[in-house]
C-alpha cells in the first residue's frame, strides 16, 4: 500500500526530490492547488511539471525553458543520463555544505540553478543536521551493505558530506592541494606527491568497498599498518592500539612458558608446569605477523622478549615414572 504522506515537508522519512513527486501525484489526481499553505513551493512546480508533461514539441520546451529558465536547468540536471556526472557532483556539493555560489561557478551554472535543485529535487539543507536521515534515506543501503568503486556517486556523497567541499575536489578532480611545476625538479616533486596522494585515495575507498573475508583481512591491515609507521617518521603521530594490542597478546604468550620473567614494577612472574604451555599459550594471529613482517618488530615487543630469564642450569634430573 502506497503511503499518501511520505511526499510532504515534515514527513519524516520523505525523499529528497519531494516536490518533484509531490506535483505528480497531484496532477495525475487532478487535485488543484489554490493557495500554498504549508510555504513548501508547490505551486511553482506543479505548474512546471505540468507545463512539461504538455510539451511533446520542440518550440512547446523552448516556451517552458524561456517562462522558467532557472527551474528548466536544474530539471534536465535531474532528468537525463548524460547529466548523472554533473548530478552527483552537484548533489555531492550541497551535502558538503559548500556555498551555493562556488557549486555554481564549478558546474558552469547560474546560482539560480543551484537553489531551484536544492529546491525541488535535493531538499536537504534544512536536514544537514539530520545524520540518520542523511545516511538512510539519501545515501541508503549501500552505505551499510556493501559500496563498490563504480559507486563515484554515492562515495562523493558519502565523503563530502563527512569531509565537507575539500573531499568532494579530490574526490572528483583525483587531485589534492595541485601546484603547477616549474622546473625539472618540480616535476619530480610532483609526480612523488600525486602517487602519495592517489595510494593514500585509493586505499581509503578500498577501506570503504573491499569486503571483509579471510583474503582480503590481512592486506587492508597491511594498508593500514604501512601508513600508520609512514605517519609515525614523519611526526604526524597516530594511535599504537593495534602495536599495544599485540604486545598483550605476546605478554600473555610469555606468560605460560615455563621459565622467570621480570616485569617491572610486577615481580617475577614464575611457572614450573609446562603442561601450562598448552593451557595458555597464545599464538601469534597471522595478520599479526604479516604485519610485523612489514613494519618490523616494534621496540616495546623486543624489550619485552629480551626481558625473559631462562631458569638456572641445574643437575638434578627429572624423575620419570615407570609403568607397573
Amino acid at each position: 500500500m502506497a503511503r499518501i504522506t511520505q511526499n510532504r515537508k515534515f514527513c519524516a522519512t520523505r525523499p529528497p526530490d519531494w516536490r518533484w513527486r509531490r506535483a505528480g501525484e497531484l496532477l495525475e489526481r487532478g487535485d488543484p492547488i489554490k493557495r500554498d499553505r504549508d510555504h513548501d513551493n508547490m505551486l511553482v512546480i506543479k505548474r512546471f511539471r505540468k507545463a512539461i508533461d504538455r510539451a511533446d514539441t520542440e518550440r512547446k520546451q523552448l516556451n517552458v525553458e524561456n517562462k522558467y529558465p532557472a527551474l528548466y536547468a536544474a530539471w534536465e540536471i535531474y532528468t537525463f543520463e548524460e547529466d548523472f556526472g554533473t548530478r552527483s557532483a552537484l548533489e555531492a556539493r550541497i551535502l558538503a555544505r559548500e556555498p551555493f555560489e562556488l557549486i555554481a561557478r564549478k558546474l558552469a551554472v547560474a546560482c539560480e540553478v543551484v537553489v531551484e535543485y536544492e529546491k525541488y529535487f535535493f531538499n536537504v539543507s534544512d536536514r544537514l543536521e539530520a545524520t540518520d536521515y542523511i545516511s538512510n534515506q539519501v545515501l541508503g543501503r549501500a552505505v551499510q551493505t556493501g559500496l563498490a568503486e563504480r559507486h563515484f556517486d554515492l562515495l562523493w556523497k558519502m565523503f563530502g558530506y563527512n569531509g565537507g567541499p575539500k573531499m568532494v575536489d579530490a574526490l572528483i578532480s583525483r587531485f589534492n592541494n595541485p601546484s603547477r611545476p616549474e622546473t625539472p625538479e618540480d616535476v619530480s616533486a610532483f609526480w612523488a606527491n600525486d602517487v602519495r596522494e592517489q595510494l593514500r585515495m585509493k586505499s581509503a575507498i578500498a577501506v570503504r568497498t573491499t569486503s571483509l573475508n579471510f583474503q582480503t583481512s590481512p592486506e587492508i591491515l597491511n594498508l593500514f599498518f604501512r601508513m600508520e609507521e609512514g605517519d609515525k617518521e614523519s611526526g604526524a603521530g597516530g594511535g599504537g592500539g593495534a602495536s599495544e594490542s599485540i604486545i598483550e597478546n605476546v605478554n600473555r604468550m610469555l606468560d605460560g612458558l615455563p621459565w622467570h620473567r621480570r616485569r617491572i614494577g610486577m615481580g617475577d612472574v614464575t611457572h614450573n608446569e609446562i603442561l601450562q604451555i598448552e593451557d595458555t599459550g597464545v599464538a601469534m594471529r597471522a595478520a599479526e605477523i604479516a604485519m610485523w613482517s612489514t613494519t618490523g618488530v616494534p621496540q616495546e615487543a623486543k624489550d619485552l622478549i629480551l626481558s625473559a630469564q631462562y631458569p638456572e642450569k641445574t643437575n638434578e634430573r627429572p624423575q620419570i615414572e615407570q609403568a607397573e
